[in-house]
């Protein structure tokens, strides 16, 4: 490796785990050292699992809204737009990641 880099502490040598995945686990989460650093590994998993579940209710919420006729027909062309770009940005988990990761 990089002798400079060994002298301020860093490794190139991973902590490497493995381990059947299965239906029972919705996601695999890794993160680096950094991320470890502000959180526990249970604190990682309990904030993702609340915000999946809130994600999941949202965007559920959305698609009962802006998935028929009657429904958008009952909502003005804007609010429609925002909510469209609300399930498109933020309805997804991609979103939760980035919101995880400012949280750590």
């Amino acid at each position: 490796g990089y002798p400079a880099l060994k002298e301020s502490g860093l490794i190139g040598t991973p902590d490497v785990s493995s381990f059947v995945v299965s239906a029972a686990q919705r996601y695999v989460l890794l993160g680096s050292e950094g991320m470890w650093k502000a959180m526990s590994a249970q604190q990682a998993v309990d904030s993702l699992g609340s915000k999946l579940q809130r994600m999941d209710a949202r965007r559920d919420e959305l698609d009962g809204m802006l998935g028929s006729d009657e429904s958008l027909a009952m909502l003005a062309a804007d609010r429609v737009k925002s909510l469209s770009k609300e399930r498109d940005q933020s309805a997804h988990e991609p979103a939760v990641l980035r919101e995880l990761l400012r949280a750590a």
